[in-house]
């Protein structure tokens, strides 16, 4: 009786079949990588958002002035090496145990609200809060109510990595070499471009090129009165 014979794949097959997976993969991971990545900008700009609708919310709560970025030299241990973070744990449902630094973790690390999905690195402040805006001590922050064209000044962004770590807040300087210069300099997340959250509530991202390199621009909003 006729027996058929079972076809079994030569190696041409198989390195045809294999290198046709290779190019499947080529094209597919990229395209993967980059969906991925935009889900975590995303979720960047959603945080922004939050964070800025609790500083709204501070503000309404303190005769319309934004939080400082920091303590500022203050010696009372109550109050000591707070940032701009501590003071939106109680709009964004975190318990405030302590005052010292209670936006962080035990490992130094921010917690989920201030904590960027792309960042991947040690970095003890992912987000800073413009200085323009603000100040070191509560004196020295803007009324926000009197803030010129909100909607195109920004509040909070995304900080500049590895680049002065102790620090809650953003300047010029953290976006280009030097006020006024014409060399950017680039976040290594989010393919160089920032997030950001402006006074009425909105966020964005934008391109390097666009982040205005000087303070007395409105985006920045840097004038005497500091509004």
């Amino acid at each position: 009786m006729y027996k058929q014979r079972k076809h079994q794949f030569t190696l041409i097959e198989l390195l045809v079949v294999v290198a046709i997976i290779a190019i499947l993969a080529g094209i597919l991971l990229p395209a993967l990588s980059k969906a991925r990545e935009r889900g975590k900008m995303i979720g960047c700009i959603n945080k922004l958002k939050q964070q800025g609708i609790a500083t709204l919310t501070y503000a309404g709560d303190n005769a319309n002035r934004v939080p400082p970025y920091d303590s500022g030299s203050s010696t009372d241990s109550s109050w000591k090496n707070v940032k701009f973070f501590d003071f939106l744990c109680p709009y964004m449902g975190i318990n405030l145990a302590r005052k010292d630094a209670i936006s962080l973790d035990a490992t130094s690390r921010p917690l989920p609200p201030f904590s960027c999905p792309s960042q991947t690195a040690y970095l003890k402040f992912h987000y800073g809060l413009s200085q323009y805006l603000a100040g070191s001590g509560t004196s020295t922050t803007s009324y926000i109510g009197r803030v010129r064209r909100p909607a195109s000044r920004v509040m909070i962004m995304d900080r500049d990595n590895g680049k002065e770590d102790s620090k809650a807040y953003v300047t010029v300087s953290d976006c280009w070499s030097f006020e006024g210069g014409t060399v950017p300099l680039l976040l290594t997340r989010h393919g160089g471009q920032r997030n950001m959250a402006y006074i009425d509530g909105h966020a964005a991202t934008l391109s390097p090129l666009k982040i205005p390199n000087k303070r007395s621009n409105t985006f920045w909003g840097y004038d005497s009165n500091g509004l």
